[in-house]
């Protein structure tokens, strides 16, 4: 019982509000607040509707970018994002996944929360896609052996002058590393289980070959050769690439931020300013009492009340001892006009 009268005693901090009565400056700006309101509702609702839009656009354009944990989806699911580093990654709280992840993470770039880590991963492009000495020695010494040197139609087989060779190399990197941890999606430190180091190791070639991101023509590549599922909820999707935009990313962000986060909050400032104004005006001397240079309207209102209220009070009082003044000298003639006992 004791902790319950506690709690109740915290507010007793109520009583601060008790400042508002000795303040006027202060009861001004709450009134312009409370005033303001069906404005600012107004202003909210079209801040509202700019993140609907802007999270719609987000989800569209980035979307298919990779967040922080989708490497490690089971089977083929997490290959796209095998080839994105996780410092380039969307983080979990803030991505563009679905429409509330979206309006969250937009929510974070108004206030400015680290949002260039998110422009960096909405941005990220491909790397160069050109085959060096560093890259080729790197798949021979998986390989045991050049792969060049293999028959044609060896499936480890790659000419080094080939067309697509960077593709040719992370598509064989990806299927060595199938074959080695199949079946073993379950594994606590998918998608690189303990004990088999070839792992991580094809797909660091993987990454070799094409470095930063993979593009949608890649992606689609992948899934033609069954190196790559895209399927959600039982149907089949096109996997798409995992490389943002760097010209979009940018005009994206600068606009949504420049709307956000200058002309709405200007706007408010506005809407305040203005009902600080019309406060100001009620007290400005055309509201003064005629033939007074200070007086104001309101004022004399106010006195005229207190006045009223102390003359009511006062009339009273005046009332009650006139009527006890009455009664005593009533009493004192009544008590004179008796007779007394020696008289009779």
């Amino acid at each position: 019982v004791l902790r319950i009268l506690r709690v109740f005693r915290i507010f007793r901090i109520l009583r601060a509000f008790r400042i508002f009565k000795s303040l006027r400056g202060l009861q001004a700006i709450v009134s312009t607040l409370f005033n303001s309101l069906p404005a600012i509702v107004n202003l909210f609702s079209m801040l509202g509707l700019l993140f609907f839009i802007f999270g719609i656009l987000g989800v569209t354009m980035f979307g298919p970018l990779c967040v922080v944990g989708d490497s490690s989806l089971p089977a083929m699911k997490g290959v796209r994002c095998m080839f994105v580093d996780d410092e380039n990654t969307f983080a979990a709280q803030a991505n563009f996944k679905n429409i509330g992840w979206s309006l969250m993470t937009l929510l974070r770039v108004t206030t400015g929360d680290d949002w260039g880590a998110i422009l960096a991963s909405s941005q990220l492009g491909p790397g160069s896609r050109k085959v060096d000495d560093f890259l080729w020695s790197s798949v021979g010494d998986m390989l045991g052996t050049d792969p060049a040197s293999l028959p044609n139609n060896h499936s480890d087989f790659i000419s080094r002058d080939g067309e697509n060779t960077n593709f040719e190399i992370a598509a064989l990197a990806v299927r060595h590393w199938n074959a080695t941890v199949a079946g073993m999606d379950l594994d606590p430190d998918w998608p690189f289980p303990d004990g088999f180091p070839e792992a991580r190791k094809w797909i660091v070639v993987a990454r070799q070959a094409l470095p930063g991101c993979i593009t949608q023509e890649e992606a689609i590549e992948f899934q033609k050769r069954g190196l790559a599922d895209c399927s959600t909820g039982g149907y089949d999707l096109t996997c798409e690439g995992t490389c943002g935009d760097w010209l979009i990313a940018n005009i994206y962000y600068m606009i949504f931020f420049a709307i956000a986060s200058f002309v709405l909050l200007q706007l408010v400032i506005a809407v305040l300013m203005e009902q600080l104004s019309i406060a100001d005006d009620a007290e400005s001397p055309l509201n003064l009492v005629p033939g007074c240079t200070h007086l104001s309207k309101p004022v004399l209102g106010r006195i005229y009340r207190r006045w009223r209220f102390c003359a009511k009070k006062n009339f009273l009082l005046m009332g009650r001892a006139k009527s006890a003044q009455f009664t005593a000298r009533g009493q004192s003639q009544h008590a004179s006009s008796a007779p007394s006992p020696a008289a009779s």
